[in-house]
């Protein structure tokens, strides 16, 4: 009788920690999990968490089935509390947040992507579509936080032209990843285009003291200081960006003509002058090299040579200028002063009635 009573309390002991481990309602929603009948599992559990509150396993699967059914912020609540109760399920959690991480962004690239074909035939729906992509960004990075997740979402808004709401996301972004030159670069852009220049300056200047190869911030960088008059600061500015990005022509254009201007200006002395004049033929000379049909870089440069009375080279400058642009008067006037200088009275002639012509 002894014997038997002690094996009827083992085996009531064993009943009992079974059904302590899974209560019923969590055990019905993993079949009903398993069989892909989500939202009856999520019936079965909505009751599991408010009746076993502090159950790792009730939570985990409440997350993972508000998941299924993309109720994404209800899941990142509920993967929360079941890590707040203990470690048991942090690998599948783990699991479940990088491939619902997946699904979401993919989700917000393919919003982002059909954004464009939908703009020209119903504006109204394509923006439904950016906002929707927006949301999907937002949510992929709320499960697992990443720097282009987030950036995305600013992505997306200056698309929508709403810059106010996408320096709000770039801010965040330096504040979330402070060593991120790209985050700054970022930010300083909608500076720029935004005419807020001093701050534009401040982010640029943060991206390129991370990231001193940053062509892109350099860039921007050289034309902000351009646009604020801040020549010396610009100028140098240009010239980095220049040795970062060097098949860029409109760099030492925008350079040469920095120089030039610089050079004109009232109250530059003549050494000055010279100087700033010289290296501006420099910098045409890259811009002739990248694309030799870049016409201004030609009546530019030859302007320059002219003033800097080597004649010579400006006769072959703007000869070979008006190959390429043979109904420019401009070019054809400085031509002739070019021959002039250089002895040649009868194709001067010919140039300066060229020119005449064109200009009229």
């Amino acid at each position: 009788m002894a014997r038997t009573s002690f094996i009827t309390v083992i085996f009531m002991a064993l009943i009992f920690l079974v059904s302590s481990c899974s209560p019923p309602e969590v055990e019905g929603a993993k079949v009903h999990l398993k069989n892909k009948r989500f939202d009856d599992a999520l019936v079965q559990l909505e009751k599991a968490v408010k009746l076993y509150p502090d159950n790792p396993e009730a939570w985990y699967l409440y997350g993972e089935v508000n998941g299924q059914l993309k109720n994404y912020d209800k899941m990142i609540e509920a993967f929360k509390k079941s890590e707040a109760l203990g470690n048991q399920f942090i690998v599948q959690i783990t699991n479940d947040r990088q491939r619902f991480f997946a699904q979401s962004y993919n989700d917000g690239v393919k919003d982002y992507q059909n954004y464009p074909k939908l703009r020209e035939s119903d504006p109204e729906k394509a923006k439904e579509v950016m906002k929707s992509a927006i949301n999907n960004f937002r949510i992929a990075n709320e499960i697992n936080p990443t720097y282009q997740a987030a950036r995305m979402v600013g992505i997306c808004y200056q698309v929508l032209d709403e810059k106010d709401k996408a320096i709000e996301v770039y801010s965040k972004l330096t504040q979330t990843y402070p060593d991120s030159a790209e985050a700054y670069s970022d930010l300083g852009s909608l500076y720029f285009f935004t005419q807020q220049y001093d701050k534009a300056i401040e982010s640029l200047n943060k991206s390129v003291e991370l990231d001193s190869s940053n062509a892109n911030a350099y860039t921007l960088l050289a034309q902000t200081y351009d646009f604020k008059k801040d020549t010396k600061n610009a100028i140098a500015a240009y010239r980095k960006a220049i040795k970062l990005n060097p098949e860029e022509k409109a760099l030492p254009f925008n350079l040469g003509l920095l120089l030039v201007n610089t050079a004109n200006a009232e109250g530059t002395s003549p050494e000055d002058k010279k100087a700033l004049l010289t290296e501006s033929i420099e910098y045409f000379n890259q811009v002739l090299e990248i694309d030799p049909e870049f016409k201004e870089a030609y009546q530019l440069k030859g302007q320059s040579e002219l003033l800097l009375e080597k004649y010579e080279d400006a006769r072959d400058t703007l000869s070979e200028g008006v190959e390429y642009f043979p109904d420019d008067a401009n070019m054809w006037y400085n031509l002739g002063v070019a021959f002039a200088h250089t002895n040649q009275k009868k194709k001067a002639e010919e140039a300066f009635a060229k020119a005449e012509k064109l200009g009229n």
